[in-house]
């Protein structure tokens, strides 16, 4: 079955589905507008496209973010979501190599001649990446919760119920009904089906 993972961001490495939930600082109201929606839309697609992440779909509440992501390059089994690829994961441009047996503890640093098209990021990267985005578009000091809480999906009906509860999340909130569309809500349903009937995801 799906858990929440409570370890560290750091900690988590892998090829797995992703549902990840990260929240504004102390969880007051910020993106109650369209534009600062599509800020952060905009930020959570250019960032999973630079660290080589398909992303499934996300919707943007007033206090905090679900996310549906996954590594590239894995294949569907049935119901189960497997990987042909290593735990490894390199950081490159002076930063430090990651292993499954090693990432708590900094090996060594790659020189800018060793890293390129084959650099691959951990989702810690990846979060770094979309708040740091966010951030540096609309400066708010201390704007992010430090941690996030992330769910690995388990099959494809554990994938159905997250993009559902991605889609119509607003309602728990008593929201309005445009908060369950564009920009507030973003879905890609071709990505999606490509996933579960075992073709390539770029």
């Amino acid at each position: 079955m799906a858990y929440f993972n409570h370890m560290s961001q750091r900690a988590i490495t892998g090829d797995f589905v992703y549902f990840v939930t990260f929240s504004v600082q102390n969880r007051r109201w910020f993106f109650v507008t369209p534009e600062r929606a599509k800020v952060l839309g905009q930020a959570i697609q250019t960032s999973c496209e630079m660290k080589g992440f398909a992303l499934f779909g996300y919707c943007v509440l007033p206090n905090h973010v679900h996310v549906m992501v996954r590594p590239r390059g894995e294949t569907v089994v049935g119901n189960a979501v497997t990987s042909p690829r290593t735990l490894e994961r390199v950081r490159c441009e002076n930063e430090i190599i990651i292993t499954d047996a090693n990432y708590l503890f900094p090996q060594r640093r790659l020189s800018s001649r060793r890293c390129g098209r084959d650099k691959q990021y951990n989702l810690s990267n990846l979060m770094q990446s979309i708040k740091g985005s966010f951030s540096r578009t609309m400066p708010k000091g201390k704007f992010w919760q430090h941690r996030s809480n992330f769910r690995l999906v388990s099959d494809q009906e554990d994938f159905n119920n997250k993009i559902n509860y991605i889609q119509y999340n607003y309602r728990k909130m008593d929201l309005p009904e445009y908060y369950g569309r564009h920009p507030w809500v973003w879905i890609d349903h071709a990505k999606i089906d490509q996933f579960f009937n075992n073709k390539h995801v770029a």
